[in-house]
């Protein structure tokens, strides 16, 4: 199911892994990322996206687990269309080495800056690379707000590459 959303789930950091679990305390899962840069998922927000999207208003402040066979691109909305502050995080959950994710700025006017990129380069797209991608890589990227075309890369796991 596209953009299917799991409900019920909450993720909490266990010995440097994020661990989901049921409403039972049942772990669905444990996820090998390193704690820096990301915050641990609140209940009720992780969605499952399995194929390319453009991201909407409706999964803002949602954890977006990629599951792809792939290549899987996920397209940012307009960063001036998008309330200031509102973020996106997506983790590669895919095998290690098995999913690229491609996350687009929408329009190459619109830039990701942060972590490593500066405004100067012009990087409208990010990628972690098929070949580089590790299971549990991430990135949490935040709204400029109306006022600016920038999105914010505000926290970063694995290996990402910029093309501008």
């Amino acid at each position: 199911m596209p953009g299917a959303e799991i409900a019920n789930i909450r993720g909490s950091w266990e010995s440097g892994n994020l661990v989901l679990q049921n409403v039972n305390g049942v772990n669905i899962v444990s996820v090998g990322v390193p704690t820096t840069g990301l915050r641990a998922i609140p209940a009720g927000n992780v969605s499952v996206v399995t194929t390319s999207a453009t991201l909407t208003s409706a999964m803002v402040g949602q954890v977006l687990y990629a599951l792809a066979t792939t290549t899987i691109t996920l397209t940012l909305p307009a960063a001036g269309s998008t309330a200031a502050h509102s973020q996106y995080t997506i983790v590669n959950g895919g095998s290690t080495g098995s999913v690229e994710i491609i996350v687009l700025s929408g329009i190459t006017t619109e830039i990701l800056v942060g972590c490593g990129w500066a405004t100067s380069a012009a990087v409208y797209q990010i990628t972690n690379t098929q070949t580089t991608s590790a299971t549990g890589d991430a990135v949490q990227i935040t709204a400029g707000g109306s006022t600016t075309s920038i999105w914010w890369l505000t926290g970063l796991v694995g290996t990402w590459v910029s093309t501008t």
